[in-house]
């Protein structure tokens, strides 16, 4: 299981690989696809302290509401890189799209289920004939499915925006929602002393780092440039979690206070990584995909995902990083 600890050991054993030179080679402009929030401060730091300008990358940002959306960005051009949790990307590979992922930026195991009190979340079961507000064709879909399942109970699956889910709750809307993480403290505000939640360890996401196949291609150079200035701006969150959240909730615009994404990171380990458990989920997600009707077709075989994930980029400046065997 990667931890924490082994995040930090793998770091500083590669201190001198992702040192950038003391020259960089301009290697050109980018776009990447990301939404600031607690899941990905490595961006955040490498962004704020210019990890990638000193590499000569210029990169330049947007921000989508959803992985999906992100991954469509891509797929149409519009972005090289792209930040999102894991069920767009198995999605994408099952319509046979062009991208690859590149890295593994997170996990988070804190994954939560929210209500008021008007709904007694001591018991899965009361989910039961209730409406649960979710995000469609996000990690959230699959969060609310697993969760259904361990339960061994059926709802009403509502689809609705992430900014959307909070006041939907409040207004009694909905009875429940799986939400992104960075919307917990909100929730929590906005209830006060009707918040309710229960954690939902039968999903533990992951956040990925995705890429055109074009760029990969083409500018080889810039991809393990990028992949360079993730590595370091991953040794800074390691070493300084508290000036890292100041910049985390900087990048988003103060939605989030530095104390409530501190809190949040109790739940997140974080690692430049590729490994097998990453193919694992993405092959039961797949099945899930298939079983529901999501993408029509054959059944997801064994090899199509592991054909997704390009280690070569990752490997080539932190080898120890790469564990899919």
């Amino acid at each position: 299981m990667f931890t924490r600890i082994a995040a930090l050991a793998a770091c500083l054993g590669l201190l001198v690989l992702v040192a950038p030179a003391t020259a960089a080679t301009d290697l050109g402009t980018v776009n990447l696809s990301w939404s600031p929030g607690p899941d990905t401060p490595q961006v955040a730091q490498a962004m704020d302290k210019g990890l990638w300008a000193q590499r000569g990358v210029t990169v330049h940002t947007s921000s989508t509401p959803t992985g999906r959306e992100a991954l469509e960005a891509l797929i149409g051009g519009q972005v090289d890189y792209a930040l999102m949790a894991e069920l767009p990307p198995v999605i994408g590979a099952m319509q046979h799209r062009d991208f690859r992922i590149i890295a593994l930026l997170s996990r988070y195991s804190g994954e939560r289920i929210i209500a008021t009190s008007a709904l007694d979340l001591s018991s899965l079961k009361s989910l039961a004939g209730r409406k649960i507000g979710t995000i469609l064709g996000t990690s959230n879909d699959y969060q609310t499915f697993a969760v259904l399942r361990s339960a061994g109970v059926n709802a009403t699956v509502v689809n609705a925006g992430p900014a959307d889910l909070v006041p939907a709750l409040a207004r009694g809307d909905i009875d429940a929602a799986c939400m992104f993480p960075q919307f917990y403290p909100q929730a929590k505000k906005v209830l006060g002393d009707r918040y309710r939640e229960r954690r939902t360890p039968e999903y533990v996401g992951t956040f990925l780092l995705v890429a055109t196949t074009a760029e990969l291609t083409n500018h080889p150079a810039r991809v393990r440039a990028m992949l360079s200035g993730l590595l370091a701006a991953n040794q800074l969150v390691m070493q300084d979690p508290a000036r890292s959240a100041a910049v985390v909730s900087k990048a988003m615009g103060g939605l989030s206070a530095p104390a409530d994404i501190q809190a949040l990171w109790a739940d997140y380990h974080f690692g430049i990584v590729l490994d097998r458990p990453l193919i694992q989920l993405l092959d039961e997600e797949g099945h899930w995909v298939h079983d529901s009707g999501f993408v029509k077709g054959p059944e997801p075989d064994a090899g199509l995902f592991s054909s997704y994930v390009d280690a070569s980029f990752l490997a080539a400046v932190a080898p120890h990083s790469v564990q899919l065997k």
